[in-house]
C-alpha cells in the first residue's frame, strides 16, 4: 500500500472549537471528533466508501496503531489546543486516501477578570460604582440584579439601592466567565435623638438604655460606647452604674459608615463633698441638669436643725460649705430641690441629705 500525505489540499485544517465551560479552568474539554468527519470525506471525490480515523501523532497514523476509538467523547490532552492526525481510507480495499495533521482542537479560555470591591456600602443618596478590572481579554459584560433583570452592559455599573448584583463577561468566541456577585449591603450612620434613650437616674444604679427595637436608629448594624469615641464599643445598647452628670453616647456603624453621638444628662445629688481647697469635691451642686429643667429651678440647703443655710440655682449654683462667710463643721445637711421642667413647666421636688467632710 502506498501512503499519500498530499491528498488533502495544501494546508487544509478543520478546527473544532469549544469554550472551557466546565467547573475548572484547565483548557480541557470533551470533543465529538465525528463532527469533523464529513468535512474530511468531502475533500475527496464522491461515491467512494471512505472512513475517517484519528491519531495523536504521525507515526501512529502511518502504522495504524493506537487509534483514538472513543471519537465521540475525546478529551484533548494538551491544554487549550491540540492537533490530531487524520487518516482517510477506503472501506473497500483499505487504501489510504489522505493522512496528516488536519484536525485542530481548540478550547477557548473562560473570560477572567479581577474585582476590587468591598461588600458594604454607605448609602447617603450618592450612587455606588461596582467595577471590574484587569480582564484577560476584550469582553462584553452583562449585569443583572437579584431579580434577574439586566441593569448594565459595561465593565462597571452604578447602583443606588442595595441588593445582589451579578456580572458575566463574554468573549468574542461566546465563552462566558464564571458569574461574579457583588452584595451591596445598605448601611448608614445612626440617627439618634433623645427620644431613643431611656435613663434611670437618682438611683443606686443609674443606667442608660438606647432603644433600637424597630431600627429607629437607622438601617446600619450598630455598636455603642459611652464617653469615649474610641470605645470600647459593645453590642448591647445598655450602660449601668453610670455616674451623675453629662455623658456622651457614641453609636458606631459596624460597616464603618460613621459615628453618631448624643449628649445626655443623668440627674444626681452628691452624697458628700470635702471643701478643703484641694481641687476635688470642694463644692456641692446638682449634677446632670441639662436642658430638661428651667433656669428657675432652685435648691434649698438646711442644717440638721432645719435652718436654711443656702439657696442656690439648681442649674449652675453650688455651695462651698460656708454660712455668712464662715466655714461650717463636718456634719449631715439636708436639701430640697424644686426642679421646673422646661417643656411643661411642671415642678418636681426631690429631698435628700449629704455629708460635709473636712
Amino acid at each position: 500500500m502506498q501512503v499519500s500525505t498530499t491528498s488533502f489540499p495544501q494546508g487544509f485544517v478543520h478546527e473544532l472549537e469549544t469554550c472551557d465551560d466546565d467547573d475548572t479552568i484547565d483548557g480541557k474539554h470533551v470533543f465529538d471528533l465525528t463532527q469533523a468527519s464529513n468535512d474530511f470525506i468531502s475533500q475527496f471525490p464522491t461515491g467512494q466508501n471512505l472512513s475517517v480515523h484519528y491519531f495523536k501523532n504521525f507515526e501512529d497514523a502511518q502504522l495504524e496503531q493506537n487509534e483514538i476509538l472513543a471519537q465521540t467523547n475525546y478529551i484533548n490532552e494538551t491544554n487549550f489546543s491540540q492537533t490530531l492526525y487524520v487518516r482517510v481510507e477506503s472501506g473497500d480495499n483499505g487504501d489510504c486516501f489522505g493522512l496528516g495533521p488536519h484536525l485542530l482542537l481548540t478550547v477557548h479560555p473562560r473570560p477572567e477578570f479581577e474585582i476590587d470591591q468591598t461588600e458594604i456600602y454607605c448609602f447617603d443618596n450618592n450612587p455606588v460604582t461596582l467595577f471590574t478590572y484587569n480582564p484577560n481579554g476584550v469582553f462584553s459584560y452583562e449585569w443583572k440584579d437579584e431579580e434577574g433583570l439586566v441593569v448594565g452592559n459595561s465593565p462597571f455599573i452604578t447602583v443606588v439601592i442595595g441588593g445582589t448584583y451579578m456580572v458575566i463577561a463574554t468573549s468574542s468566541y461566546g465563552c462566558e466567565s464564571f458569574p461574579v456577585s457583588f452584595t451591596v449591603v445598605q448601611s448608614a450612620v445612626a440617627n439618634i435623638s433623645p427620644e431613643d434613650v431611656s435613663i434611670v437616674e437618682l438611683s443606686n444604679n443609674n443606667s442608660i438604655t438606647i432603644n433600637n427595637d424597630n431600627n429607629n436608629l437607622g438601617i446600619g448594624d450598630y455598636e455603642f460606647a459611652l464617653d469615649n469615641i474610641n470605645g470600647p464599643y459593645q453590642d448591647q445598647p445598655y450602660f449601668d452604674h453610670v455616674g451623675a452628670g453629662s455623658h456622651t453616647i457614641y453609636v458606631k456603624d459596624k460597616n464603618l459608615c460613621g459615628i453618631a453621638q448624643l449628649e445626655v444628662f443623668i440627674l444626681g445629688f452628691p452624697k458628700y463633698f470635702t471643701p478643703n481647697n484641694d481641687g476635688n469635691n470642694d463644692t456641692w451642686q446638682i449634677k446632670g441638669m441639662g436642658t430638661d429643667y428651667d433656669e428657675s429651678s432652685i435648691v434649698n440647703i438646711f442644717d440638721r436643725y432645719g435652718k436654711l443655710i443656702k439657696q442656690l440655682s439648681a442649674k449652675n449654683g453650688y455651695w462651698d460649705g460656708t454660712f455668712n462667710g464662715q466655714p461650717l463643721v463636718s456634719s449631715d445637711y439636708w436639701f430640697v430641690a424644686e426642679l421646673i421642667e422646661t417643656d411643661t413647666g411642671a415642678k418636681r421636688t426631690y429631698r435628700g441629705h449629704f455629708s460635709l467632710v473636712r
